[in-house]
């Protein structure tokens, strides 16, 4: 736009032509930036501010299975078409069971076997005690026997027998003094005649042999009193001491029988259980020949090394180990689309924010996803220097049947929302020391004016204080 400003004046108008110089240059200033170089903002009653990224489908869940043999390979009998879709609970594959049941008879037999033996000893065990018991049951009896002659023998043999021997020490005293008497009768008729002599003579014999008789018993009675006592006593003693070894001896030997016969029981308890974990982990095995879906999904197979063909699918009749996954179900009713944001978009995102998804499949349909998870730390984009992304999950709200892990969509993820906003373009804000400004038409011309950024979207900048819907702005402020 151009302005032409045509005067007249007189000479004695010279006075004002200084006057008319100001207005002249500020209606060139003003009329020097047209009316196409100025805009307004935009109203919009609601926006989103978004982020856009591509990204492939992962599933979030997985479940493999393996051959439930251990140690050994075993063969493929029954496979499912890679591809299905099962349920629950659905047979996805079968293993021979021929040998797995074969071990379960053996160990069943072992078991039995080691049952009965148990049995035996602990049959064993109970009779040996109850004879082990009746033995000291009589070994206590004659314990307590020899104890009861023993207090008998101190409290009634003895004094019955010391009045035994005193009774005839005393029958002897009184034959010596008879004979004494006999003796002295006999001197008496001494001087009668030799027939007197002969019968003192006769006296005196039975007199000396009645003394020696009171000295034997006299001496029989000291023995006895002295040492016959004492000895059998003792010998009372040895004997209780000796019954009371047998029946300590007759305990421990009860008590070291009981032992190893328990100790034998224990073994085979231990043998017992190890052969029940074995029986219960085969029939787990023997379950786990008819592999089921443990979660609905879609079957995928697993590969095993061929030396002709390097790694290929499992199929049936293949040998397996129990580390080769022969089938994985994949669950389908959960999956996310993997992205990788810039970083410098990161400061935006959050978790549960909602998304929408366009799959290449079907561009024309759009799914509803919601951020999940937000990767931990950064990693190059691209393999190119100094350009960082961050891995993020978007979680497809009820995806549809047909889609699969790996296939690829575009995402748009919504930030933040505004209401009743003013939009102008990124050209007309300037960016000056972490401050947005902007050159707003006033009566006085342009005017560098702070403003509020609100945030971006894609019909420009949202902004806050600092600018109406009324203001004029200069289009291009980095131009400028």
């Amino acid at each position: 736009m151009s302005c032409i400003v045509c005067v007249n004046f007189k000479k004695s108008d010279r006075l004002i032509i200084p006057g008319l110089a100001v207005v002249f240059f500020t209606v060139m200033l003003l009329c020097g930036c047209g009316s196409e170089d100025l805009a307004s903002p935009e109203f919009f009653p609601h926006l989103k501010q978004t982020i856009h990224a591509q990204g492939v489908i992962r599933a979030q869940s997985s479940d493999s299975f393996f051959s439930p043999i251990k140690g050994e390979a075993a063969k493929v009998l029954e496979l499912i078409a890679e591809g299905i879709i099962v349920d629950k609970d659905d047979v996805i594959c079968r293993i021979d069971d021929y040998k797995v049941r074969t071990e379960i008879d053996n160990q069943e037999l072992e078991l039995e076997k080691l049952y009965d033996e148990k049995n035996a000893h602990q049959v064993k065990l109970k009779l040996d005690r109850e004879l082990s018991y009746r033995e000291e049951a009589n070994r206590r009896a004659e314990l307590k026997a020899s104890e009861a002659a023993a207090a008998t023998y101190g409290e009634i043999e003895v004094p019955l027998k010391k009045m035994e021997l005193e009774n005839a020490l005393r029958t002897t005293q009184d034959d010596v003094e008879n004979k004494k008497q006999t003796v002295m009768d006999v001197r008496e008729f001494l001087e009668k005649g030799y027939a007197a002599a002969v019968e003192l003579e006769r006296a005196e014999r039975a007199l000396e042999n009645s003394r020696y008789q009171r000295a034997e018993k006299q001496q029989r009675l000291k023995y006895f009193l002295e040492v016959e006592e004492k000895k059998e006593q003792a010998a009372r003693d040895e004997n209780v001491r000796i019954l009371r070894e047998r029946i300590s001896g007759l305990l421990s030997s009860r008590e070291a029988d009981g032992e190893v016969s328990e100790g034998r029981i224990g073994t085979l308890e231990a043998r017992i259980a190890k052969v029940k974990t074995e029986i219960v982990e085969l029939r787990s095995q023997l379950k786990g020949c008819e592999i089921r879906a443990v979660n609905p999904g879609i079957v995928v197979y697993g590969t095993v090394y061929d030396k002709q063909t390097g790694d290929r699918p499992v199929r049936v009749g293949d040998l397996v180990w129990s580390n080769v996954v022969l089938v994985q179900v994949t669950n389908l009713s959960r999956v996310d689309i993997v992205l990788n944001i810039p970083e410098e978009q990161m400061h935006d995102l959050k978790e549960d924010l909602q998304a929408e998804i366009w799959m290449t499949a079907e561009p024309l349909s759009t799914l509803d996803g919601q951020v999940r998870s937000i990767g931990s730390m950064a990693s190059e984009k691209h393999a190119m220097e100094y350009q960082r992304s961050v891995t993020i999950r978007v979680e497809i709200v009820n995806p549809p049947e047909w889609i699969r892990p790996g296939m690829t969509g575009k995402t748009r993820i919504t930030v933040k929302e505004f209401e009743d906003s003013l939009v102008v373009p990124y050209a007309s804000v300037l960016f000056e020391e972490n401050q947005a400004f902007m050159f707003l038409d006033t009566l006085w011309g342009l005017k560098k004016t702070p403003v509020e950024i609100r945030g971006s979207v894609d019909q420009g900048i949202v902004t806050g204080e600092g600018i109406t819907s009324h203001s004029k702005f200069l289009r291009e402020a980095v131009s400028r």
